[in-house]
């Protein structure tokens, strides 16, 4: 994960994602890492890739609403529907 987040501070997306995939191949499911991995996708210019993982976490942690907010940011810059088919936001306290 260091060399992900060092390489993408860097501006160096291709390899920070290289480095966030084979990061994420070799460690137990991490929100973080995926996150990062995202994160790359759209530092590299790829929205629709970035969105689709968004999704796929939102439909997975449906309590974190940062996610679902992810989805509507880059569904808005890709001009895609803002929705995460097979999931809605958890009310917060309840």
């Amino acid at each position: 994960r260091a060399l992900a987040t060092s390489e993408l501070a860097a501006g160096e997306p291709d390899a920070a994602l290289r480095a966030a995939e084979r990061a994420l191949a070799c460690s137990e499911p991490d929100l973080g890492l995926e996150i990062l991995v995202a994160s790359c996708h759209e530092r590299r210019g790829d929205r629709k890739a970035a969105l689709e993982i968004y999704r796929q976490l939102a439909r997975r942690f449906p309590s974190k609403i940062a996610l679902f907010r992810q989805v509507g940011r880059l569904s808005r810059l890709v001009g895609d529907e803002p929705s995460v088919p097979g999931a809605e936001p958890a009310e917060p306290g309840y």
